[in-house]
């Protein structure tokens, strides 16, 4: 189960890095290809993820708000 996890994991990594380069060769934001891309990975999504953890969801959130902030200050 933890090797599912973290190959699924390596595909989302690689899949931001390949839509950050699709991105900005066809104009769109970032943001909004990252946005579809958590559709995608959602709970109604093609790939369902359920997150019955609450508490570890909201830390992931935590520090992905923390990168986005810090990103965001530059």
């Amino acid at each position: 189960m933890i090797t599912l996890f973290l190959i699924l994991i390596g595909v989302v990594i690689l899949l931001c890095i390949w839509l950050n380069n699709i991105s900005s060769r066809i104009g769109i934001p970032t943001l909004l290809a990252f946005i579809m891309l958590g559709m995608v990975f959602g709970n109604n999504g093609l790939v369902p993820l359920q997150f019955e953890d609450h508490a570890f969801a909201k830390e992931i959130c935590t520090v992905a708000l923390i990168f986005i902030m810090f990103y965001g200050g530059f």
